[in-house]
């Protein structure tokens, strides 16, 4: 008899047995996380991954912000727009 009702209260409790099974897990997964991003920290930074991602771009960017052309600075800034053969004139041009 004690046998059945003590099947009928862990029957009502079906989790009791596995409480601390999902802080094993997330601890699990957590540890695994944080594996991946170490190795593949340690990849990119021995493989210069984010030199190249950054310095391709702003070489570009730079001869903009420098000179307004999209070249590399050294060539950019030979086509600057102030080093044209530019005039005014309060007059205008006559037709």
């Amino acid at each position: 008899m004690i046998n059945i009702l003590f099947r009928k209260k862990i029957a009502n409790r079906p989790f009791k047995r596995s409480s601390g099974q999902m802080v094993i897990e997330m601890i699990l997964v957590m540890t695994v996380l944080v594996a991946i991003v170490g190795a593949l920290r340690g990849t990119l930074q021995s493989s210069e991954a984010f030199k190249t991602l950054v310095q391709g771009p702003w070489r570009v960017l730079s001869g903009m912000m420098v000179a307004g052309n999209w070249n590399s600075p050294d060539v950019a800034i030979n086509k600057h727009p102030a080093l044209g053969q530019n005039h005014g004139s309060l007059e205008g041009t006559s037709p």
